[in-house]
């Protein structure tokens, strides 16, 4: 309820911004471990979505998508992306990476989605849980290659905002697809 709100209010109360980013990492990241990911799409394609609070926030997901154009899981609710934001409050003053680095790593990002669903398109099966940080909310039981990944991930974050959400996110590429408003703006005006 509270990124629902955060998502109106448009970031307009840091305090509760913060209270916020702090109960997305504690409460749906280490208390539930349940995060929209491309090990979830990936169990949904190949068993079907029942209905739980995920496939819920899923769809709620896809509505404010389609409306407004936002992507209301990745800036208001993943716990990851709320880690990486709270890491990068660490730091005020960030490095300015060179517009063609941002480009080579924006491409990188779309690669990196398209190698991944290709692999899941063709029935390639394996773990999943491996090529996102995700998992780490578990760390008992994450591998180690998931904790490396997203500590890096976390350790750039001070420097580079969302550094995996913005570089390298699979799941954050996948609910960008949906971000075609239907109501028009600047982006996609109005017929009339």
């Amino acid at each position: 309820m509270g990124a629902l709100i955060s998502f109106f209010m448009n970031r307009r109360i840091r305090a509760f911004r913060i209270f916020q980013l702090i109960a997305n990492v504690v409460v749906i990241g280490f208390m539930f471990g349940n995060l929209l990911s491309f090990a979830q799409f990936n169990a949904w394609i190949n068993a079907g979505m029942r209905m739980s609070l995920l496939s819920g926030v899923f769809c709620v997901t896809l509505v404010l998508a389609l409306l407004t154009n936002k992507n209301w899981y990745c800036s208001f609710v993943c716990p990851f992306g709320s880690a990486q934001e709270l890491a990068g409050m660490l730091v005020r003053k960030k490095p300015l990476i060179p517009a063609p680095v941002r480009k080579i790593l924006r491409v990188f990002r779309s690669l990196f989605f398209v190698s991944v669903a290709g692999l899941m398109l063709l029935g390639l099966s394996f773990d999943y849980t491996y090529i996102e940080p995700f998992a780490a909310f578990q760390w008992r039981s994450a591998s180690l290659i998931v904790l490396i990944l997203a500590t890096a991930s976390l350790l750039l974050s001070i420097m580079i905002p969302r550094c995996w959400c913005t570089y390298a996110c699979p799941t954050g590429q996948i609910l960008e697809l949906f971000q075609r408003p239907l109501i028009g703006n600047k982006r996609y005006p109005k017929k009339e």
